[in-house]
């Protein structure tokens, strides 16, 4: 699978430093233990994980619910889909603070090099949706809301399963 077609440029690429630095932003390397569903899941930390959370929430990202009653629709596929992504693997990720339920809401990428970010693919792939939230997201905005209208007029995942 060609991971790096739905990456962000390298241009817009998040910041990246190692432990604490100039940009606030900072990066574990953990091992995927438990995924949650499509858009949480549980590291093991590698390095750099000292006093954060293990459960992590994708940044920018959000995948239907699996664990409400009943289910939203495309939930459990996209739950399935990150199990087959991240359960063992190795991820990077670039932290931006806490969440509730002492999560970790991060950038999460798939390789050292970090050119495959796993929110990208999964939007792309239509298992999930940009969440533009904050304001400090604007300038990832226009990419991860150009890979889900990508999605949405391809009929990929939810677009097409969920009407």
């Amino acid at each position: 699978m060609l991971l790096a077609l739905y990456a962000l440029s390298r241009a817009e690429e998040p910041p990246t430093t190692t432990e604490e630095g100039s940009t606030g932003a900072a990066i574990a390397v953990g091992r995927v233990i438990y995924v949650v569903d499509g858009d949480t899941f549980y590291v093991e930390y590698i390095t750099g994980g000292e006093g954060l959370p293990i459960s992590i929430r994708t940044y920018l990202a959000s995948t239907p619910e699996v664990h409400r009653r009943p289910p939203e629709c495309y939930g459990a596929e996209a739950e399935e889909y990150a199990w087959q992504l991240l359960f063992g693997r190795t991820v990077w990720l670039v932290h931006y603070g806490r969440l509730s339920h002492d999560r970790l809401l991060a950038f999460v990428y798939l390789d050292p090099e970090k050119l495959s970010l796993f929110q990208a693919v999964m939007i792309a792939q239509g298992f999930a949706k940009a969440d533009i939230i904050h304001p400090e997201e604007d300038r990832f905005e226009a990419q991860m809301i150009r890979l889900e209208d990508e999605a949405r007029s391809a009929g990929r995942g939810r677009w097409s399963a969920c009407r």
